[in-house]
């Protein structure tokens, strides 16, 4: 699993993760709004990219990341479990 530090320095790396291939990233949910489209485009090629940082800015809790991020991404690295569950 590649983290972000990885990911967002490296030229290239859509194809890169393509053709090594890679499954899964692990990045900073901070990283989301500056890297939206390169972010779509690879969960579109199945990808599946994890945040973290969940609760650490004021209102970017579970929620947040379920009704405003989640287009971007896969899934999260989650505190809150039971917020989650009343996410539809």
């Amino acid at each position: 699993m590649l983290s972000d530090n990885l990911v967002f320095e490296t030229p290239n790396i859509e194809k890169k993760l393509v053709d090594l291939p890679i499954q899964y990233l692990a990045i900073s949910r901070r990283n989301i709004a500056s890297h939206q489209n390169l972010l779509k485009r690879i969960k579109n090629k199945g990808i599946k990219t994890y945040v973290f940082h969940v609760n650490f800015d004021e209102g970017k809790n579970e929620q947040w990341v379920w009704e405003q991020e989640m287009d971007s991404i896969y899934g999260m690295y989650a505190d809150d479990l039971d917020l989650l569950s009343t996410c539809k």
